[in-house]
């Protein structure tokens, strides 16, 4: 079995060191300076019947190697356009139904444990849902130290939290010492797996097969692709919101439609993944973020919040800023020297 990724309109001789670049084509000539053959080789039909679809360059490169070292091109996505195609195991390939463990790691779940994450991610949460939560679920939020928030989901100032939160977070187990193997975990999508999207990788972190939607999953509608795109396509349009917290809001909650919170793209995608029942329910916020797909999500999020301070011109000395990360880290009870 083959996956296809398009490597796009680029030069033949650029096309063989791109796919050089990550290993080399198993046959080709590559290794023996021979580039004409090597382009040759490269350019026969090793590919062809692999049915596979072809996606973006973005991809393809030795930092994301789709393919380990047996990797091939083939000149069949039309226009001229070039394809790399490379045996994976049918777990990897789209529309496998072979399971995926999308556990975090134990070293990743200890630091969790000694930091009491879970606890404190969930009262976090719950306490801007608190209108919703039974008495006795206060009563233990209450006693883990989060009574009723000041800023409900949806209200103003809670987009800000939102984000600074969950970067506080991101930012900490990114540069935790005991986790320098995993810190790509939190890395986040490239682009948010859609069935619809043509640039969403075969394989790897952002591929449907290592995505896969939970039994509620819903399609993803125009609109909410609509803002997918504003974070991954048309960052320019992010210039619209004109605070953090708007648009933490708009992500979170609201869309702008009619302040209905759980409307947001960020309730949307954790429900979309979610598996009821399971031991890292990605809708249960004392369960989800023992889930890779809940730091892919988050990481993509705050992606999409740096673009939106880098295209509004927002600055990290900023004190409104500097008061929300510190808040956060107060709130997850993170060390004081988090940056």
């Amino acid at each position: 079995m083959h996956t296809v990724l398009r490597v796009g309109h680029l030069p033949k001789l650029l096309v063989a060191v791109l796919v050089g670049a990550l290993g080399g084509c198993a046959g080709s000539a590559t290794s023996d300076g021979d580039d004409g053959a090597a382009e040759e080789d490269l350019l026969a039909g090793p590919c062809d019947g692999a049915g596979g679809v072809c996606t973006s360059t973005v991809f393809v490169a030795p930092s994301a190697n789709p393919c380990g070292t047996d990797t091939a091109i083939d000149k069949s996505c039309g226009d001229g356009t070039f394809r790399v195609c490379c045996p994976v195991s049918p777990a990897m390939a789209r529309g496998s139904k072979e399971p995926v463990d999308l556990s975090m790691p134990d070293d990743v779940l200890q630091v969790f444990a000694q930091s009491r994450m879970l606890d404190h991610h969930m009262g976090w949460h719950m306490s801007r849902t608190w209108d919703g939560v039974r008495q006795v679920d206060r009563t233990i939020l209450e006693n883990l130290g989060y009574p009723r928030a000041k800023h409900q989901e949806g209200d103003v100032e809670n987009g800000l939290e939102f984000l600074a939160m969950h970067r506080s977070v991101l930012q900490y187990l990114r540069k935790h010492s005991d986790l320098a193997a995993e810190h790509a975990l939190f890395d986040g999508w490239i682009r948010v797996p859609d069935p619809l999207d043509r640039d969403v990788a075969l394989v790897g972190p952002d591929s449907l097969a290592q995505n896969p939607p939970g039994p509620r999953a819903q399609p993803l509608s125009d609109e909410l692709r609509e803002t997918i795109a504003l974070c991954q396509d048309n960052t320019r349009g992010l210039s619209r919101f004109s605070t953090d917290d708007e648009f933490g809001r708009f992500i979170q909650t609201s869309l702008q439609q009619d302040d209905d919170p759980g409307a947001g793209l960020h309730n949307f995608l954790h429900t979309r993944f979610s598996q009821p029942g399971t031991p890292n329910d990605l809708a249960d916020p004392h369960k989800n973020l023992k889930h890779r797909i809940f730091w892919r999500l988050h990481g993509w999020l705050d992606r999409c919040w740096t673009t939106y301070r880098t295209v509004t011109g927002k600055k990290d000395d900023d004190p409104r800023y500097i008061v929300a990360m510190a808040k956060g880290e107060s709130e997850m009870h993170l060390p004081a020297a988090t940056p």
